[in-house]
């Protein structure tokens, strides 16, 4: 009996650990409550997986993970939440567009820019993030507060990516 105990809590012990993300609209990313964010994911776990799955290197993590809410730029304005991973080091931020459903965010995959993970990394102390633009030809991600501001020649880089599970 007790190796059967052992083994069945080692087995849930290495299915914990090996947790994968779901990233379609039906993870619950946070609850909204009382003027606080609260995370219903492993924020520790969440951060080292996706620096992992962004640059390929186990010893690479997040220094922090928080939502947050911002408007587009461009032609039209629109509010949107994004959950946002910094690691101030290397002035890194990567952010993935929210869905807010009444008190509770999600990831949203109804389109491609919404369900890309979007990296800006800046070669000063510029505090650039990836924004939300909004012009005729459409939406689009970019790094700063203006079209332009972050490119090939530029001290900023962007880079996209979607992480399949």
């Amino acid at each position: 009996m007790r190796k059967h105990f052992l083994f069945f809590l080692s087995f849930f012990f290495i299915a914990c650990l090996s947790k994968k993300y779901d990233f379609n609209n039906n993870e619950k990313i946070a609850d909204y409550s009382e003027n606080n964010i609260i995370f219903a994911i492993d924020t520790l776990r969440f951060k080292k997986h996706i620096a992992n799955e962004i640059f390929f290197n186990e010893n690479k993590s997040f220094d922090k993970m928080e939502i947050c809410y911002e408007k587009s730029i461009g032609d039209t304005i629109i509010d949107y939440y994004f959950l946002k991973l910094t690691d101030f080091k290397r002035n890194i931020s990567t952010i993935r567009y929210l869905e807010k459903r009444d008190n509770s965010f999600f990831f949203d995959n109804n389109s491609s820019e919404k369900a890309l993970f979007v990296t800006c990394i800046c070669n000063s102390n510029k505090n650039y993030f990836p924004k939300l633009a909004i012009i005729k030809k459409g939406r689009f991600w970019i790094c700063g507060n203006s079209i332009g501001q972050c490119s090939p020649d530029s001290e900023c880089q962007i880079m996209k990516a979607i992480i399949l599970e």
